[in-house]
């Protein structure tokens, strides 16, 4: 039986380029709790199989494709200056973005005692701009509907 792949259909400067990424600020207005976030990532990841994958590569005809991991978890990192998102995000960019080993989205997350903002950090070959904001509202009405 031939394996099913989701095959990669894009410009190629989109794999060959180690910053094509964009970052999505969200302000969640609920107590932070560390959990309930990772619970809800995990909701969201479960629900789509390129946030399960890496992009690998066939040998015989170069064609891309998103390889599903069993075990691909999502980094989280948690800062507490929410005025330097931009710094973080510099350097998380800075480090380039191997898709044949790393996860296709980072998440960034700033506590309060208000609540917090989270920054999720998408590499292109996951989604656009528009399709991650649906993704950010989504994972929103998961943590606050729980």
């Amino acid at each position: 039986m031939k394996s099913v792949k989701n095959y990669v259909y894009t410009e190629r400067a989109h794999f060959m380029c180690p910053n094509m990424h964009f970052g999505i600020m969200a302000k969640i207005d609920s107590h932070y709790e560390e959990g309930q976030l990772r619970q809800s990532i995990d909701i969201l990841q479960k629900a789509h199989p390129f946030l399960q994958s890496l992009i690998a590569e066939e040998t015989d005809t170069g064609r891309l494709y998103y390889q599903i991991q069993d075990c691909l978890n999502i980094p989280v990192l948690v800062k507490d200056e929410a005025a330097l998102w931009q710094q973080d995000y510099e350097e998380i960019s800075v480090r380039g973005w191997n898709v044949k080993k790393e996860c296709l989205l980072k998440v960034v997350v700033y506590p309060n005692e208000n609540g917090f903002q989270i920054l999720f950090i998408a590499h292109h070959l996951l989604c656009d701009g528009r399709g991650f904001y649906s993704w950010q509202r989504n994972l929103q009405s998961i943590m606050l509907t729980g």
